[in-house]
């Protein structure tokens, strides 16, 4: 007899890698594993944003899989959502918690009467950890709530709003400001994934200042990302980021479709969207032997 929710951790630990630890969960070695290798192959895809369209969008967990399974990415309510439910049948306990978005690393956003943001809050041994593979290019493994966490794109730290009403917010050091920054802020409140159909509705209306953007995210390695960025009447850039080196190309429309089909598996007519919405370089890129060069003689380019 067919089994949902097994045949759904099977494709799922196949798709991210890590098929061969199911004897491992749940375990914080585990956890790390799956939350890392989930960065690695899924990317973020804002494409939502710019497409205003809602219904391209699937907080269904089981049927989302199927279009994480075409390494089409997702926004954070498909993304969190669809690793929620993995790691509930893995044997974590955890808590779908919506965030409220104050900074995106340095700089502040505008606030809404809605959560624009999911995150996972796994409880493991007693102590609690967020979880997030929804934020871009934001920390790689689970954060303690209870200490601090560094990597390459920054220092993390889960602090405490309010513990009576299990409130608490995510922040990252600024050396621009020399601060810690709230980056969101959440209450551990269990949702299930339909439960954001409002917020998505929100993050769709044009109205949100997040219509107005596209970013795809993906890392392929410890320290080091690709991204293309743009927005409405932005230009499409192409950033490679890492330790030894920070390059940011200006893309024409030839080389944007290039990287969009090749490096992010993006269809043809949501390509077509980005270009329409995106100013792109008027003249062929010179950096067209670039790219090609990194991508053949660069590991993991």
């Amino acid at each position: 007899m067919f089994n949902k929710v097994e045949s759904f951790k099977k494709r799922y630990l196949s798709l991210i890698d890590c098929k061969e630890q199911t004897d491992i969960y749940p375990s914080m070695d585990g956890l790390n594993k799956i939350m890392e290798n989930h960065l690695y192959h899924i990317h973020f895809n804002g494409f939502a944003f710019l497409s205003m369209d809602k219904n391209a969008i699937e907080l269904d967990p089981y049927k989302s899989l199927d279009k994480l399974s075409e390494q089409q990415g997702g926004i954070c309510f498909e993304l969190n959502a669809s690793l929620n439910e993995l790691l509930k049948n893995l044997g974590y306990k955890t808590y779908l918690v919506d965030a409220l978005i104050d900074n995106i690393k340095d700089g502040s956003v505008p606030s809404y009467d809605i959560a624009t943001h999911n995150a996972i809050v796994v409880e493991f041994e007693s102590k609690n950890y967020l979880v997030d593979v929804g934020l871009g290019n934001y920390f790689r493994k689970p954060i303690s709530f209870s200490g601090e966490y560094q990597d390459f794109t920054g220092r993390y730290q889960v602090r405490t709003i309010d513990e009576s009403s299990k409130a608490f917010q995510l922040e990252r050091f600024s050396n621009k400001q020399q601060q810690w920054l709230s980056q969101y802020r959440f209450s551990i409140i269990n949702k299930n994934a339909t439960d954001f159909t409002p917020n998505i509705e929100k993050v769709c209306d044009e109205s949100c200042h997040l219509t107005k953007e596209f970013f795809m995210i993906k890392p392929y390695a410890h320290d080091s990302y690709k991204v293309i960025d743009g927005g409405r009447g932005v230009n499409l850039v192409w950033i490679h980021k890492a330790p030894d080196r920070d390059e940011k190309i200006n893309l024409d429309a030839s080389l944007a479709r290039q990287i969009l089909t090749e490096e992010f598996h993006m269809k043809a007519e949501q390509i077509d969207k980005v270009l329409s919405e995106c100013k792109t370089s008027s003249t062929s890129s010179p950096f067209k032997a670039l790219w090609t060069f990194v991508r053949k003689y660069l590991p993991g380019a």
